[in-house]
């Protein structure tokens, strides 16, 4: 009898250790997404294709009528690629129209009295973009009440990323102007040089690490325990640096950064951990 009793306590004593982990677990989940979207907005400009994709883990916590989420995420947008012929090909300078090409000290609006601009077909300004990094979501989600979207929530929250921008440029320049007859003539340097030509090159890559904020919105549907989906609004911001040589500006080259916004579509598949 004792030897049963003991054999009951320590089945019992099992029983309640084992149900303690399951409790934990229903209070808490998480998942592994999967996610691809498109950009829409001013950065459009600056996304080849305007795609996105990546993935995120999250932790949830239930509460009584509904769940608070973290959710750790990695992104990348694919880049873009710019060249002199999307550019126009037309290079301005304000001066006095007398200066060297090679001097960027005093610009000119002209050489010799003609519009600067670049021969297309003996020039290249490749300039391309990728953003990459990872962030973090924290937001709130709950049923819908409306009868017709039974089984759906609504969430939304705030992101912080810590993006990657990798930029690089390959650029080699041939500027001139075009004479009465439509014939191109190459800017020679000053007597001084020994080059007979005169090409601006460059080839770099620039990487910079930016915090971007946002905000998402959107719906959640779980087909069963394992499985659910996701569509989400999202806004976010990125920093876009753009190179700008000599041959464009009449200025030493240097590197500019624009902030700007753009609305991400994005469309989750999730899984449960």
């Amino acid at each position: 009898m004792r030897i049963s009793l003991r054999l009951a306590g320590l089945g019992l004593s099992l029983a309640v250790a084992a149900a303690m982990p399951i409790q934990a677990q229903e209070q808490y989940s998480t998942a592994l997404k999967l996610r691809v979207g498109s950009v829409y907005g001013p950065i459009t400009k600056y996304t080849l294709g305007h795609r996105t994709q990546g993935f995120g883990v999250e932790v949830a916590r239930n509460l009584a009528a509904g769940q608070v989420f973290a959710e750790a995420t990695y992104d990348t947008f694919t880049g873009y690629r710019k060249d002199v012929t999307q550019l126009g090909g037309t290079a301005w300078y304000a001066g006095d129209g007398t200066q060297d090409p090679m001097n960027p000290s005093a610009p000119s609006t002209t050489y010799q009295g003609h519009p600067l601009t670049t021969q297309p077909d003996t020039s290249l300004y490749g300039e391309m973009l990728e953003y990459q990094g990872f962030g973090l979501r924290l937001g709130y989600r709950a049923p819908l009440t409306w009868s017709w979207m039974e089984g759906w929530d609504w969430q939304a929250g705030l992101s912080v990323d810590r993006r990657e921008t990798r930029h690089e440029v390959i650029m080699t320049l041939t500027p001139g102007w075009y004479d009465a007859s439509g014939s191109f003539n190459q800017i020679m340097p000053t007597v001084s040089r020994l080059d007979t030509t005169y090409y601006e090159s460059a080839r770099f890559t620039n990487v910079t690490y930016n915090m971007e904020y946002g905000a998402f919105a959107g719906l959640s549907h779980a087909f069963n325990e394992m499985f659910h989906t996701e569509i989400n609004a999202r806004y976010t911001t990125f920093k876009t640096p753009h190179y700008e040589p000599f041959t464009y500006t009449g200025q030493i080259p240097h590197i500019t950064d624009t902030t700007r916004g753009g609305f991400v579509l994005e469309v989750a598949i999730g899984v449960k951990l």
